[in-house]
């Protein structure tokens, strides 16, 4: 069964990718480049090999979630790190409903009152407040088919510990700059500088540092989804 801490890692790699309403999600794409909000989730999830399948619409994620006696309190969800957090219409029965709210919106809650989600046009995929005075969440569920266990408590000895997600610096090949990827087994993500933020506020184990970065040598064995090393420009203020 996979963890959260295996979940999450997909969605937080997505950060700064564009906002688009109903995009089409495609499983076999390890990278895309676009999502609406159920659809982060849904290709999340099944990336990290989720069982029972994630529905794809916030509603019907919400269903699953009651369905599956997973349903919780939004107040205790705000500080369960995976927690879904859902927004719907004022009065909908979200176990007879047919079409999609006219307010439907999903986030996954990362424990310590922010988000990882894809908000809207506006703001793309991200990290926002999960304040649920300013949010007005209605609904929060744990998806079943997932343990929630942070990647923290897992034991060192574990064989899993080789598939657990950790922040490498890479000594470029061509350019000799640092790189840094997040990479979970032999598969590696680029980070832009925001999500290596998030990774470093939620502790994610490194390897290697900005100073003391691995020879270029070990990127070999990886599968880096971004293609040939490239930096990714940090933001100009």
């Amino acid at each position: 069964m996979p963890t959260i801490e295996d979940v999450l890692l997909h969605s937080l790699a997505q950060d700064g990718d564009k906002y688009v309403f109903c995009a089409a999600v495609d499983f076999a794409n390890p990278n895309p480049q676009q999502f609406d909000c159920s659809g982060l989730v849904q290709w999340s999830c099944n990336r990290a090999g989720v069982a029972p399948n994630v529905p794809r619409t916030s509603f019907q994620q919400a269903r699953h979630c009651i369905q599956n006696q997973r349903d919780i309190k939004v107040e205790d969800a705000v500080g369960i790190r995976g927690a879904l957090l859902f927004k719907f219409s004022e009065g909908v029965d979200l176990m007879t409903v047919v079409n999609r709210p006219k307010v439907a919106h999903v986030a996954w809650s990362l424990g310590n009152g922010s988000t990882i989600e894809a908000k809207g046009s506006q703001w793309g995929v991200g990290s926002f407040t999960a304040d649920p005075a300013r949010r007005n969440w209605t609904h929060a569920g744990l998806l079943p088919g997932v343990e929630y266990v942070s990647a923290t408590t897992k034991t060192s000895n574990n064989e899993e510990d080789d598939e657990m997600p950790q922040v490498m610096y890479f000594k470029g090949t061509n350019d000799g700059e640092v790189h840094v990827y997040v990479v979970s087994g032999v598969v590696g993500k680029h980070l832009n500088p925001d999500a290596l933020n998030l990774h470093k506020l939620f502790r994610t184990p490194e390897t290697g540092s900005q100073n003391e970065p691995l020879p270029a040598s070990w990127s070999d064995g990886l599968a880096l989804l971004d293609g040939p090393m490239c930096n990714i420009p940090e933001k100009k203020p």
